[in-house]
């Protein structure tokens, strides 16, 4: 829990933040430091993030998808207790903006098409979405990761053999890694890479980007967040437009955090 209103600014700004770069439309305030809610004094904070998601919701649709997609197993959650903060720790400081989703999304054939598939510890992966991983991937300058555990808890498939064979991919690329700590930053960033995914920064630091709204949260080495292109930086507070930048490296102590919207150029 944060100590004071000054921690509280700057872990609500991270955690809100990403929610909204990840195409997140709201958040759940909780304990905010010292007891609970103090009124004036996170006032500006709650400002803030209300600005950035108002931004974001305003220019909804304007801003391209994630090239990167992470699935985890909504079922698992009663058997995997470390997933989702495997996952979470190693998406939010690798660098790389992914779309979230459950295995139960390739359910739904309006999921839309990434270049880069990982999957993490699908215990009860079907035979229909280990299909529908193999079809999506099975072109060139795709890529399917699988980590963790497969099929354990499952009914399709005999063993995890089986369900591996049944999702890899003839004419993309197959990484198979079995331990759910092979999730890393680091990994997540070099696999991006490999598909042509620029990385909007290198893995450390916990950085959002995306849908209108970058936050950047130091943790270790100075902040360094590439947009690939050249965007308008806006105030979130004030709607003043900067002049364009491709690089945004913001001035922080360890364990502050930055946040700035911005446009594409041809939205000016």
């Amino acid at each position: 829990m944060p100590k004071d209103e000054h921690e509280f600014a700057n872990q609500v700004r991270r955690d809100a933040g990403s929610v909204i770069a990840a195409g997140g439309a709201g958040f759940h305030l909780f304990d905010m430091f010292g007891s609970w809610y103090h009124g004036s004094k996170v006032r500006p904070a709650l400002r803030e993030i209300y600005a950035l998601n108002t931004f974001a919701t305003a220019h909804a649709g304007e801003y391209a998808l994630p090239r990167v997609a992470i699935f985890t197993d909504e079922k698992a959650r009663l058997l995997r207790d470390a997933t989702f903060d495997v996952v979470n720790v190693a998406w939010r400081t690798s660098g790389v903006m992914p779309a979230i989703h459950y295995l139960s999304d390739l359910d739904n054939p309006a999921l839309p098409e990434y270049d880069l598939y990982v999957v993490y510890s699908p215990v009860t992966i079907t035979a229909a979405q280990a299909r529908e991983l193999r079809r999506r991937t099975d072109k060139a300058g795709k890529m399917l990761v699988v980590v963790g555990p497969v099929a354990l808890a499952g009914c399709d498939f005999a063993d995890s053999a089986a369900a591996i064979a049944a999702m890899r991919p003839k004419n993309g690329m197959f990484v198979r890694r079995e331990g759910e700590r092979d999730l890393t930053p680091e990994a997540l960033n070099a696999w991006a890479c490999s598909v042509g995914v620029l990385p909007y920064a290198e893995p450390g630091n916990a950085v959002s980007i995306g849908n209108g709204v970058a936050v950047a949260h130091r943790l270790k080495g100075p902040v360094r967040v590439d947009f690939g292109h050249p965007v308008v930086p806006v105030n979130p507070l004030t709607g003043e437009k900067g002049r364009p930048l491709r690089i945004w490296e913001p001035d922080l102590p360890v364990g502050r955090s930055a946040a700035i919207c911005y446009l594409e150029t041809d939205q000016r």
